[in-house]
């Protein structure tokens, strides 16, 4: 870390829970520090009595006159989850005032800025710190810091003057990065230990990220306070506008390419934009000045990705294809290399590292560490240096690097590690949704409802980018903005840290707490990506989607798709398939929606209809009238399904309507048929009759996804 940061960062934990004693003053670094917490706060600074934050969700989407406070988020520690309710009453509000005190001492007992953010997050995360409550103290001193570092290092080249205009000037650099390629490099697997090998794969983008990240902060002598987001292969980053900043980025992005194109041929590069930008840029004071900050680099990145090589780059690529003399070709990833070991199996040093990585990637005693030089298990890594190498291991085995002065970084995931290791200064955790309750596809099929497949689900949040752009403007009756004053940078920060806290921390929580036969492949600041027994993958579906919107009070929603597979299908096929099952859902005017098992709209439906309509009420008949009879009623739905699916849509020419009265003799049938008393037989054939014959094709269409499922849970074929 810089020196003139250091001294900024000291000076700001000194005041880091009495926030409102950092006056205004002219005297440097207090000035910095002044103004970075009138940036990071937006608006006046409180010293908080109680816990609990004002909801920054109820902030989203408002009109004009709306009200726009009232539910409180508290943090759990223990389930590292926050959770929706109302304003404290006199019984609960003992339990939420704050020990201040209490707080302050145990911080000033830890060493390290990151194990100090570390035990803010775990212990100031629901602690309002501003007067609309829905800044934390942990992410405003997060924020504050960035800024005040980054201004110090602007100004301990350009030297400080209290007549500067510190917050028109163009001292900061708002950057941004996005891995491409990440889905091919992925999904290039073999199906054997599949689920195993894409969570290593998975989890290893994450660690990129943090090593990139990780670099630039040592590039530029600054702290993690500014990583604004990182997360799912894109970041951004708050940076100081200092001479050679651009060339600093330069090196580091050349040798990160360079290092993928030698390992991984083109499959996975990075893509990365700056925007210089003014204080005044991220507190909105000038007209649409946020919101052009963030669009603008959005453009930017935009065209760099059609000119995402140099002509160096492509030369570099064009001389290393897949066949190459003397060289062996990997059977997984196609790559040709010297380093293809027969040894091995015939796989490069890279599928070896993963596959052998992917039986160890859920013991949270394993740790991944950057080091100076090779060893056991290590293979080249990125580095701004150009020499680096990736290992992972155990405590005693990464202590023993320690001990051996090899040691760049660790990374660890979810919490610091213990053992002789957890001293160790720089150690970066890496929170991650790592559910999985089985490592096989085929053991969690055998745990499916009647039918043995797999279920795969897909999801993400809706419009999520005009969200952040211009979600907390306020609205009149006509969606014409009337008043961009809650628009910055601190409640941005605070909307990313609570979605992405979402779907890493309550998305566990909330498998966890059904013992789901389901997998987390991927899940991080808006998108989940996980697989399992397909009645488990339907019901957790619903379930995310009913506590999301808990939680966001109904401002957000997000949609999906839901695919049914064999254990065998191919990963990458599944995978795009649910992708194309996502995108249908997105069309649907309002989003908020699921689709299911093809994507050409038949069985898209709303979050809302398919769990009350599809399964509370038509999948619930037929449970209900055939559940003790399933093999003569399978029978009989299979046949109801043709006539259905033959009945043309009210939208659609009349036509011929010949499969209603085939479907209205087959009820007549099932009901003489099937066990049950008569009259409850007579009840089904007629709200089954009702809805097929609806002046809408909504109840049709639910009725035919309802016997899907329903066979589907009463098959016993494999």
């Amino acid at each position: 870390m810089n020196t003139t940061v250091q001294k900024v960062v000291e000076y700001v934990f000194d005041k880091i829970l009495s926030p409102a004693d950092i006056k205004s003053s002219d005297d440097y670094p207090e000035a910095i520090c002044s103004f970075a917490s009138q940036i990071a706060a937006g608006e006046q600074i409180i010293t908080a009595e109680k816990r609990g934050i004002s909801s920054i969700f109820d902030m989203l989407n408002v009109r004009q006159g709306e009200k726009t406070f009232g539910n409180i988020l508290s943090y759990d520690d223990k389930k590292r989850v926050f959770i929706r309710r109302k304003p404290d009453t006199e019984n609960s509000e003992k339990s939420t005032l704050c020990d201040v005190d209490d707080i302050k001492k145990k911080l000033s007992e830890i060493d390290g800025i990151s194990r100090k953010f570390a035990f803010l997050k775990q212990n100031a995360a629901d602690i309002p710190c501003t007067k609309s409550g829905e800044l934390s103290l942990y992410a405003y001193s997060k924020l504050r810091t960035a800024f005040a570092s980054a201004l110090a290092l602007y100004y301990e080249e350009n030297g400080y003057d209290k007549k500067d205009n510190i917050s028109g000037e163009n001292s900061l650099v708002l950057y941004t990065a996005d891995f491409s390629g990440i889905q091919n490099f992925i999904y290039t697997i073999i199906n054997e230990k599949a689920l195993k090998t894409l969570r290593a794969k998975s989890f290893f983008i994450e660690l990129v990220m943090a090593q990139l990240t990780s670099e630039i902060i040592d590039c530029f002598g600054l702290t993690e306070a500014n990583v604004l987001y990182s997360g799912g292969g894109h970041c951004y980053m708050l940076l100081p506008a200092v001479n050679g900043y651009k060339e600093k980025l330069d090196h580091l992005h050349d040798m990160l390419n360079q290092w993928s194109m030698e390992n991984f041929s083109n499959s996975l590069s990075v893509v990365w934009e700056t925007q210089e930008c003014s204080p005044d840029d991220f507190s909105n004071k000038t007209d649409k000045a946020y919101k052009n900050l963030f669009s603008g680099l959005s453009a930017k990145m935009a065209r760099k990705k059609l000119r995402k090589y140099s002509p160096a780059e492509i030369i570099f690529m064009n001389k290393t294809g897949k066949s190459a003399d003397g060289k062996r070709e990997c059977k997984i990833c196609g790559a040709s290399s010297e380093k293809v070991s027969s040894g091995k199996e015939n796989i490069c040093e890279w599928c070896y590292t993963f596959r052998e990585m992917s039986e160890v990637i859920m013991d949270r005693e394993q740790y991944f560490a950057v080091l100076k030089d090779p060893s056991e298990k290590a293979v080249p890594f990125f580095s701004y240096n150009g020499k680096a190498y990736f290992s992972y291991g155990n405590n005693e085995e990464i202590y023993e690097q320690i001990k051996n002065d090899n040691i760049i970084r660790i990374f660890c995931k979810n919490e610091e590690p213990s053992g002789p290791i957890g001293q160790y200064p720089d150690i970066h955790i890496i929170d991650v949704c790592d559910y999985s309750d089985n490592n096989m596809l085929e053991e969690m099929v055998k745990e499916s409802e009647g039918i043995k497949r797999l279920g795969v689900l897909r999801m993400d949040v809706d419009n999520l980018g005009s969200t952040f752009i211009s979600g907390f403007n306020i609205k009149d009756k006509n969606g014409n903005i009337t008043d961009e004053s809650y628009v910055n940078i601190g409640r941005t920060a605070a909307l990313s840290s609570q979605l992405t806290g979402f779907f890493k921390n309550n998305l566990t929580h909330i498998l966890e707490r059904n013992n789901y036969h389901i997998s987390v492949l991927y899940a991080g600041g808006d998108d989940v990506f996980l697989v399992g027994s397909w009645d488990n993958v339907i019901d957790a579906g619903i379930e995310i989607i009913k506590e999301f919107k808990d939680l966001t009070g109904g401002k957000l929603s997000a949609s999906g798709g839901i695919g049914i597979y064999t254990a065998k299908y191919p990963v990458a096929r599944f995978s795009a398939e649910t992708e194309l099952l996502e995108a249908c859902s997105k069309k649907n005017p309002d989003k908020d929606s699921v689709t299911l098992f093809s994507n050409d709209g038949s069985q898209t439906y709303s979050w809302q209809e398919f769990s009350e309509k599809v399964i509370g009420e038509k999948l619930e008949l037929l449970k209900q009238f055939i559940k003790g009879d399933s093999q003569k009623g399978n029978s009989f739905l299979y046949k109801l399904l043709e006539y259905l699916r033959g009945i043309p849509s009210n939208e659609e020419n009349k036509g011929e309507k010949i499969n209603i009265a085939r479907a209205a003799y087959l009820l007549g049938k099932m009901c003489d048929e099937l066990s049950g008393n008569k009259e409850s037989r007579k009840q089904f054939s007629e709200k089954v009759f009702d809805w097929i014959t609806s002046d809408s094709d909504t109840d049709r269409k639910q009725l035919i996804t309802a016997i899907n499922i329903f066979v589907y849970q009463e098959r016993r074929m494999k």
